[in-house]
């Protein structure tokens, strides 16, 4: 997805110390008009079922956060 915006991504890793994933992209500011005009249309969220996501976290504070 970043790529197909024209941005880039990455990681840094320091090998048993954890790794920093990174991302970047250029936007464009929105108008007044543009953000009025968003605000007013109710969000479309597309109807889907239930999911169960496993998040494995070895540190302890992160576990409390996630």
């Amino acid at each position: 997805i970043v790529e197909a915006m024209g941005g880039n991504i990455g990681v840094n890793s320091d090998g048993g110390h954890g790794s920093t994933f990174w991302f970047g992209i250029t936007l464009s500011r929105s108008t007044k008009s543009e953000i009025e005009r968003q605000s007013a249309r109710p969000a479309a969220y597309p109807k889907v079922s239930p999911r169960h996501i496993l998040l494995v976290e070895d540190n302890e504070i992160n576990q409390k956060v996630a």
